[in-house]
């Protein structure tokens, strides 16, 4: 991002400046404390950002009116302030207008176009308080600095939702895997329960009688039904001979009491004489009555006695008709547990039969669906490992800090003093594991002591030759030419050799870009005179 043109309103302490920078050459701001220099590169940040980089309001108070624009190659951005709203336009240098629904809107477009805001300070703005931000730094702050530079944290969002898939994927791995071992529970089961029936079945056999005797014990049973009627009609008419019997030995019975009144010469009701030949007639008819009643008598006698002969006959053939039907039906039973016993193995067999083809199945449903699911799995683990610390990232932070020690020990031998430092991607504990960190060494520096016990101006060449490395390496990173860097009174702490490296430095990244140099050293000044495109006092937010 080169930057033509800085316009400041009402920001901090200036009350309208304008300051045009050259295409490329060195820009050398100078001014007393709070004059407003520090203010240019917060405008350029809160212009385009929305936020300054020490965090302060850009105008003092939140309600103060302020405006800051800024002229690139690439674009043109205005913001301001009023009432405590911000307000945001911008567009394109070769468009003439652009409208954006809303200030988000617009807001995403730019940053989009611009990059995010950290990497920008990282890449572009070195300070006098930050200038050690990668030095002072921890193993662990130095990788995380090194990977926000690099844009590594795009990575994440992929790494976390494959992360997310994975222990989806590994949630579904474990339920297939249950399943799959319920499955092969019921199938054993299954195949136990089939060998069982099947050993049963061949034990117990299906007797071939039980038709015959269905049928037999059928015809007996209707043999019995006969029989018993054919008794029970006998003792039905036995019964009424029996009762006829009484009947006729009652009446002979009768004609005999009434033969032995007649006996009498007088009648035994009205005591009159009876005539002898009424008498003699009505004897007559007595005996004749009771002759004709006795021979009824002897015949139905002889009658009862042939059917009670009969009926002997008939209940023995009922007694054995029943004994034999009841030992029909014993044998009968025993035959249709035995059937039911073999229906019941029968559908076991079945039922076993037809679980274990469920089961199998199932069991290579489940398999190809787990085997689906572990092909997945493998390349979800495979981009995780790639996305991960040690893999895409490793390789790449491991070029990287080829790139950046390059870099700075460049840098350094410009800077003079003899210096010069090492980069490793991992450090090994003192337990001998080794750590995926980043240290820094540091050679010829602090009589072997290393950073700690290095002088001020040996630090400040470090940490300088550290940033640029850093914003070479964030340049390499986005395929970008030198855009326009900003130097906040870096080097004011370099003694007499380092403000001569510097000059160097400076020179060498003035040749294709600008660059703008913040000091408060007149020695640097002074070295820079000859060479600097511009020359910038400012005195109270006053340009000169």
């Amino acid at each position: 991002m080169h930057i033509r043109k800085i316009e400041l309103e009402g920001f901090h302490n200036h009350k309208k400046t304008t300051l045009e920078l050259p295409e490329k050459g060195l820009v050398v701001v100078t001014g007393d404390n709070g004059s407003g220099k520090s203010s240019l590169v917060e405008a350029v940040s809160w212009a385009i950002w929305g936020k300054t980089l020490r965090g302060t309001q850009p105008g003092g108070e939140e309600k103060t009116p302020c405006r800051a624009a800024l002229a690139t190659d690439d674009f043109l951005v205005n913001r301001s302030r009023k009432n405590g709203k911000s307000s945001l336009k911008w567009r394109p240098s070769d468009a003439e207008k652009t409208d954006w629904s809303t200030t988000t809107e617009a807001k995403n477009a730019l940053v989009s176009l611009t990059g995010d805001h950290s990497l920008w300070t990282k890449a572009r703005v070195f300070s006098s308080h930050d200038a050690a931000h990668f030095t002072l730094a921890t193993d662990k702050e130095r990788k995380q600095l090194l990977e926000d530079v690099l844009g590594l944290d795009k990575f994440d969002p992929a790494l976390q939702s494959c992360r997310v898939d994975l222990n989806a994927l590994r949630a579904v791995q474990l339920k297939l895997e249950r399943e799959l071992d319920i499955l092969s529970e019921r199938h054993v089961g299954a195949i136990k329960r089939l060998g069982d029936a099947k050993l049963s079945l061949g034990d117990a056999t299906e007797g071939d009688s039980y038709e015959k005797l269905e049928e037999k014990c059928s015809a007996f049973a209707k043999m019995l039904e006969e029989v018993t009627e054919e008794y029970t009609t006998a003792r039905a008419v036995i019964s009424g001979l029996e009762r006829t019997l009484q009947e006729r030995e009652s009446d002979i019975q009768v004609n005999q009491s009434r033969l032995s009144v007649l006996s009498m010469d007088s009648c035994p009701m009205c005591f009159q004489k009876v005539e002898s030949n009424h008498k003699e007639s009505i004897e007559g008819e007595f005996l004749k009555t009771t002759e004709t009643k006795m021979e009824n008598v002897v015949a139905l006698e002889a009658k009862r006695v042939e059917l009670l002969r009969d009926m002997v006959g008939l209940e023995e053939e009922y007694h054995d008709t029943r004994d034999s039907y009841s030992k029909l039906s014993a044998e009968l039973a025993v035959e249709k547990r035995q059937v039911g016993k073999l229906r019941h193995l029968e559908r076991a067999k079945e039922s076993a039969e037809q679980t274990i083809s469920d089961c199998e199945d199932e069991i290579e449903s489940t398999q190809a669906e787990l085997g689906q699911l572990l092909h997945e799995k493998s390349i979800l683990e495979n981009c995780e490992r790639i996305l991960g610390m040690k893999g895409i990232r490793a390789q790449t932070i491991s070029r990287a800090l080829s790139g950046l020690e390059a870099a700075a020990n460049g840098w350094l031998s410009v800077l003079g003093g003899g210096l010069g430092v090492t980069l490793s991607d991992h450090t090994v504990t003192g337990a001998g594991k080794t750590v995926s960190t980043l240290s820094l060494g540091i050679a010829n520096a602090g009589g072997g002591n290393g950073y700690k016990g290095a002088s001020g101006g040996e630090r400040r060449r470090v940490d300088v030759a550290m940033m640029l490395g850093l914003s070479a390496v964030a340049d390499a990173s986005l395929n970008r030419g030198g855009g326009t860097l900003f130097f906040d009174e870096v080097f004011d702490a370099l003694d007499d050799d380092g403000v001569t490296g510097v000059v160097d430095v400076l020179n060498q990244l003035a040749t294709d870009r600008a660059v703008v140099l913040v000091t408060h050293s007149d020695l640097l000044v002074s070295a820079l005179k000859r060479t600097a495109a511009l020359n910038v006092r400012l005195s109270d937010g006053e340009l000169s």
